[in-house]
């Protein structure tokens, strides 16, 4: 729990940049890249995470949170 809490804060710190700061400078996998690319291709590979998740759910029986109606 310690650990994934201080991935959630680091990661809500890396969303919470300005527009400039993200246009700042990263390496990524060994290339040059702009900090909004990096959130990108985490908010992407984020998502692709979930898509799993939920086929896992739905394989249990279980409605994932997201579809559940209010």
């Amino acid at each position: 729990m310690t650990a994934l809490k201080a991935s959630n804060e680091y990661c809500a710190k890396a969303y919470a940049q300005t527009d400039k700061a993200a246009q700042g400078q990263t390496k990524l996998f060994g290339e040059t890249q702009t900090r909004l690319y990096a959130l990108m291709l985490n908010a992407t590979h984020d998502g692709e995470h979930y898509g799993n998740m939920v086929v896992y759910l739905r394989l249990n029986g279980i409605v994932p949170p997201s579809s559940r109606k209010q």
